[in-house]
């Protein structure tokens, strides 16, 4: 007993003993840690710093100095993600230290935590009530949460007790200009070069004020003015940032400067890369970019910028090569998974393209990038459905980005919703008034629009900037071709097609002109040759349908349609084109049958089955078609075109309108732009006596189809059942302007009567 006592004690003493050198081992490897990461910040090395204070952290999770200048480092390259956090945790461990309670409370401001960022000022006033940096954060963060008085009162109250202090004057400068009031925002930065000429910060603060207010030649003039202050390179930095905004090679000498005084500077070599690429200097840019790829820790972005920039100097292969032995080597990194989307989707290899965006996703769920490949992947693929949310998470995940609102409104454009089209390329032209692409789309709307003053104004500057550009030429050639100048538009077609040979858009237009001139000859020439190139291209099958069509070769143009329909099965206009075909060669029987055959061998499949249903519509046999379009929607209950019509046929046989309602909502949610199924939903909600529902679906399609009578006579239907007789009178009106022969020609003049005797 007395045996077992004294090996129970001595266990529990050399327990104790073991504890505390762990104890001290871990507080000793965090301190080493800590020291060494020190030793990287002063040669600029934040990556190497980073990791040795995680390292120190993972010792000593209470260590709050190796927190904070973690929390340094993180935002040192850029990472504000990691860098508020840390901060916040660093200031809750050292509650008593001003600098580091300042420093979380202004990454608090630039995380828009403004309420939490004025606690953290008003801790250190509590402390030392005179206190300039607490008084300055105060006052901004006071001013973003609309106490505008409170703010300038504690303002004002700083720079009394303060008045040799700039950072205050500076401080009143972003509160005036927040307010509006420019020249007391620009007086106010003034007065902080004026009391601190030297003063680097009071420059850069006057110069980004100039550059908020779209004054950049001041904000130039500024920097310079500051640069022989400069002597630890704050200011090199600023101008080498500024002109890469602009696009302007003068950063070219403030990147290389950088560097020679910090070569481990990953951010300026990579813009300094990034630099040289756009200018097409490769062998420059791949020098830039080499000391990245060598270095373990930024290996990841040497890789994804020398593979960009030999793709981009032909070597596409050797790109491809070189991504593909970096993921073996880093298989979770994003950048890579990323940028081989990219260069993929630049290959037209659209499905190793959506593959690789799909797993940069996977490991980055929010990576904008990404997921922008990833909706252009899609799109490429015809899958214009997936695509579209796509884009709207990408629009949603970076509001400011023009990209995926640029793809929203093509996608918008070919669904026949001009006027959103227009919206959004005029957003994309706001945020990036440079940027061709939004302006040539936002021509492109414009013309659908048939508003030919102001998209021959928006055109003119695109053809001068822009005269090697395809797409300029293409969006001439449409213009020209809607003032029935057929001469200037022949010349613009060809124009983008010596620029691009491969251009469907401008292939269109010659085809166009080239059968409004009676050469149908020529025109099946073009669509012949172009076929042979892109026998999978839903645009390409559509286009030679309809010039099958004109040129009356049936069988062909039916071979086609039957192709977009597999390839494309939500395209209305297929379905649209192949009916009118069949009905007008009196082979609706054959169909039917061809039709039935498919959809028994394709079962899952909706695009077989959809026509079947139509056909039987167009035999006048409701009933079998409702049953056809049942079983496709219990199939697949998001076959947009089947639950159209089968609404439809509810509404006319009178069948319950609370399932015709479910279905036309259906197809709503999967094509929630295309006027005919607002259309069939307004016929809903209007049989149901809902006619404010009604009209804001009709309404709907009205805008999208402005050149539609019967989506007019609709609108007008409703309007007089909701009670609004001179709306209803201007809707019946332009449906008899647009067509006054058209089928609801008649029901349109007998409202108009009723009305005109209940006035």
């Amino acid at each position: 007993m007395m045996q077992q006592q004294f090996s129970a004690s001595a266990l529990t003493a050399a327990l104790v003993a073991t504890l505390a050198g762990a104890c001290t081992s871990a507080a000793t490897n965090a301190q080493r840690s800590f020291e060494r990461g020190k030793e990287y910040v002063e040669k600029g090395d934040y990556a190497r710093a980073i990791i040795e204070y995680r390292s120190a952290l993972k010792s000593n999770a209470g260590f709050g100095e190796a927190r904070y200048r973690l929390a340094l480092a993180y935002e040192k390259t850029g990472d504000l993600g990691r860098a508020v956090p840390e901060a916040v945790r660093a200031a809750d461990l050292l509650p008593d230290a001003a600098e580091v309670q300042l420093t979380a409370g202004g990454m608090l401001m630039l995380a828009g935590a403004f309420d939490d960022a004025s606690a953290r000022a008003q801790r250190v006033l509590e402390r030392d009530p005179k206190n300039l940096k607490a008084f300055m954060l105060l006052g901004n963060a006071n001013a973003h949460v609309k106490q505008s008085d409170l703010a300038r009162a504690t303002l004002e109250q700083a720079i009394k007790q303060l008045p040799g202090e700039p950072g205050l004057q500076q401080s009143l400068g972003v509160f005036e200009a927040g307010q509006g009031n420019k020249q007391a925002a620009e007086a106010a930065f003034k007065r902080a070069i004026e009391i601190a000429p030297t003063l680097i910060q009071a420059r850069e603060a006057l110069a980004n004020y100039y550059w908020s207010d779209n004054r950049p030649d001041d904000a130039e003039r500024t920097l310079k003015e500051a640069l022989p202050l400069d002597s630890s390179g704050i200011v090199t930095r600023d101008l080498a940032a500024f002109y890469l905004r602009q696009g302007r090679n003068e950063a070219e000498p403030f990147l290389a400067r950088l560097l020679s005084g910090s070569p481990k500077d990953a951010a300026a070599r990579a813009a300094l890369g990034d630099l040289y690429a756009k200018q097409r200097r490769f062998d420059k840019a791949l020098d830039a970019y080499a000391p990245l790829a060598d270095d373990p820790i930024t290996f990841a972005i040497g890789a994804t910028r020398i593979a960009y920039a030999e793709h981009a100097a032909g070597l596409k292969e050797t790109a491809h090569r070189r991504l593909k032995d970096a993921l073996n080597r880093a298989p979770k990194d994003a950048h890579l998974h990323a940028m081989s989307a990219r260069l993929l989707l630049a290959d037209q290899r659209f499905e190793e393209s959506e593959a690789a965006a799909r797993a940069a996703l996977q490991i980055t769920p929010d990576r904008f990038e990404a997921l922008y490949v990833l909706g252009c992947a899609i799109v490429e693929q015809n899958r214009e459905k997936e695509a579209f949310q796509i884009f709207q998470q990408a629009a949603a995940l970076a509001p400011s980005a023009s990209g995926p609102k640029l793809q929203l409104a093509h996608l918008h454009l070919n669904r026949g919703d001009v006027r959103t089209a227009v919206q959004l390329a005029q957003e994309a032209v706001t945020i990036d008034p440079n940027q061709p692409l939004a302006r040539i789309i936002l021509v492109r709307a414009l013309i659908a629009q048939h508003n030919i003053p102001s998209a021959d104004q928006a055109l003119r500057p695109l053809l001068k900037a822009f005269p090697d550009s395809p797409e300029v030429h293409v969006a001439a050639g449409d213009l020209a071709l809607l003032k029935n100048d057929r001469d200037t538009a022949r010349r613009a077609y060809t124009r983008a097609r010596e620029l691009s040979p491969e251009s469907v858009e401008a292939l269109s237009g010659l085809v166009v002109l080239n059968l409004l001139s009676q050469k149908s000859k020529e025109a099946l020439s073009l669509v012949n040759a172009s076929l042979a190139a892109h026998s999978g291209d839903a645009r390409v099958l559509m286009m030679a349908a309809r010039t099958y069509i004109a040129t009356k070769d049936d069988k062909l143009a039916e071979l086609m349609l039957q192709r977009v329909i597999t390839i494309s099965p939500q395209s209305l206009d297929a379905y649209g084109l192949l009916a009118r075909l069949y009905f007008n060669q009196h082979r609706l029987d054959e169909a039917k049958a061809q039709f039935e055959a498919m959809a028994r061998k394709e079962p899952a499949a909706n695009g077989p089955a959809t026509m079947l249903g139509i056909i039987l519509q167009l035999q006048n046999k409701p009933d079998e078609a409702k049953a056809v379009y049942e079983r496709l929607l219990q199939a697949k209950p998001d076959a947009p075109v089947a639950a159209n019509n089968l609404a439809m046929l509810l509404v006319e046989s009178g069948g319950n309108l609370d399932v015709a309602l479910n279905y036309a909502q259906t197809a709503m949610k999967t094509l929630p732009n295309d006027p005919d199924i607002s259309d069939t939903l307004g016929v809903v909600y209007w049989k149901k006596g809902l006619a404010s529902l009604a009209v804001s679906a009709f309404e709907r399609s009205t805008k999208a189809q402005p050149k539609n009578p019967a989506f007019w006579l609709h609108l007008g239907q409703a309007y007089a059942s909701a009670g609004n007789k001179m709306k209803a009178r201007e809707a019946l009106q332009q449906a008899l302007k647009i067509d006054a022969d058209s089928k609801g020609a008649a029901e349109a003049r007998r409202l108009l009567e009723d009305l005109n005797k209940r006035a």
